[in-house]
């Protein structure tokens, strides 16, 4: 619903990149095939577009669109279709996410109340709302873990190889990584995972005996599944070859610098290249207007951690009006913040009966590769160009819901099961908090203004009576910033 409003309501093109990603889906939809031969004429406002290993998204939707172009000549009722298309995407992955959180012995209770605070974290409907691919990953991070679980479980009860989950693994793994080469850090943490729990298992096994088993779980599925299994792995690891593969021989990186496959002068047209281009130049004339430390723990603290939790609370505009911020609301962050360090906290105290009572091996597997590749990629980039570019509270949305489901778990442990009316209270009170202090779409409503919308006197009007409303029962009552 606060997806819905948000993209209803939004002026095109939004903040995270969503000019950049309508334009590649329009631009993908004067092609079959999403091959280049060399990087298209013109088009170099979207970077390396031919090397870029990131596609699937833009080149999926370019074939509704094409549909679109044809059946819907209005840009706007088009926007609007690929955002409600994106909403759907997202609903598909919290679904997923559900069943990883009830597969690793969460009560219905606990992954329901996970779900719900995750839902309103203003961060969350506010990226759903786009047309962004991270809207794809999201239920692909979710049909991993799924299937992981369902692998392992299989593996320790058992000790049988389960190849129809392996295969799903394997595709959603390749399709993930060309929707976002992002996607690449949690494949990893995947693998290191089922490796691990492999080993384990099949230490008192041969080689040969190994063998044996996959052989029969192949042997066992069936024909559908197999020829579809194998037609989709065909296409999937030609794709992964093509990019990864051919960039790696060709560039020496998997991923490609812009200025390694066009010129200087041309990446300058694709934004963010130019922008950490002239700052790297600044940098190195000495004429950044502030520096920073390079000290790795307090870039952790002040910069990294410091930001990401600032946008998990806070509304922002397009490129169209500067990227205008509206504020987080202070009793959202600071209450937030503070329960999530006491959940941290929580989760080391309970460890112990964390261990025995949930299977959170495979949570923490993920979250530490993921969130180190993360914090790696942005340090190393911070100290190559001079400013903390990139930080962004989005990319942690895919692991949050697992850090939320430890979190609401080792409350419920800490609160005796004799008090359950204080688990009652302090969720109502937590729940309350997030609704009517700015979480879901209350942040972008209270702390948006005219220029955020689309030009229609319903949009704002409906805006406005929704602001007047929410107002009534916000306790900040500090004017926005940066909004007018």
């Amino acid at each position: 619903m606060s997806s819905a409003w948000i993209a209803v309501s939004s002026l095109y093109p939004m903040a995270y990149d969503e000019e950049y990603h309508f334009g590649l889906i329009k631009l993908y939809a004067t092609r079959l095939t999403p091959f280049w031969s060399s990087n298209p004429p013109g088009e170099a406002i979207f970077g390396a577009v031919a090397r870029d290993p990131s596609y699937l998204f833009h080149y999926l939707l370019s074939f509704p669109y094409r549909l679109l172009d044809t059946l819907v000549p209005s840009e706007f009722a088009q926007i609007l279709i690929l955002r409600f298309t994106n909403i759907i995407f997202f609903a598909i992955g919290i679904l997923l996410i559900r069943k990883v959180l009830l597969n690793s012995g969460l009560s219905r209770r606990i992954s329901h109340a996970s779900l719900l605070i995750f839902v309103l974290l203003p961060i969350v409907p506010l990226l759903a709302a786009h047309i962004n691919y991270d809207n794809l990953l999201f239920p692909l991070f979710g049909l991993v873990l799924w299937q992981t679980q369902i692998f392992t479980r299989k593996l320790k009860a058992s000790k049988s190889f389960d190849a129809k989950s392996f295969a799903i693994i394997t595709l959603a793994s390749m399709f993930g990584s060309l929707v976002k080469y992002a996607f690449l850090p949690f494949v990893i943490g995947i693998v290191g995972y089922l490796l691990y729990v492999s080993l384990k298992t099949y230490q008192k096994k041969t080689i040969a005996a190994f063998w044996k088993d996959v052989n029969i779980s192949f042997t066992s599925l069936s024909k559908r599944f197999k020829y579809v299994a194998i037609i989709f792995f065909i296409v999937l690891f030609g794709l992964f070859l093509e990019r990864y593969a051919i960039n790696t021989i060709q560039y020496s990186k998997p991923i490609p610098e812009c200025d390694q496959v066009l010129s200087i002068e041309e990446c300058k047209a694709w934004g963010p290249w130019r922008r950490n281009y002239y700052t790297k130049q600044a940098k190195l004339e000495n004429r950044l207007e502030k520096n920073f430390s390079t000290n790795p723990g307090r870039y952790l603290v002040t910069l990294w951690l410091s930001q990401t939790t600032f946008q998990f609370f806070f509304a922002l505009d397009g490129p169209t009006f500067d990227f205008r911020v509206g504020e987080p609301f202070r009793i959202l962050r600071n209450s937030s913040v503070i329960i999530m360090l006491l959940g941290l906290v929580l989760i080391v105290y309970q460890r112990k009966y964390m261990k025995q009572q949930y299977q959170f091996g495979l949570y923490w597997t993920v979250i530490a590769t993921y969130l180190g590749a993360l914090f790696i990629l942005n340090y190393s980039e911070f100290i190559n160009i001079g400013y903390p570019f990139a930080i962004q509270g989005r990319y942690l949305i895919p692991v949050l819901p697992l850090i939320i489901g430890m979190m609401v778990a080792a409350f419920s442990r800490t609160i005796s099961n004799k008090n359950l009316s204080a688990k009652i209270y302090m969720f109502i009170a937590a729940f309350l908090i997030l609704l009517t202090q700015g979480g879901g779409a209350g942040t972008f409503i209270m702390r948006s203004s005219d220029s955020w919308y689309w030009n229609s006197p319903y949009t704002r009007f409906i805006n406005h009576q929704a602001r007047n409303v929410l107002k009534i029962v916000n306790i900040d009552k500090r004017p926005p910033q940066n909004t007018e």
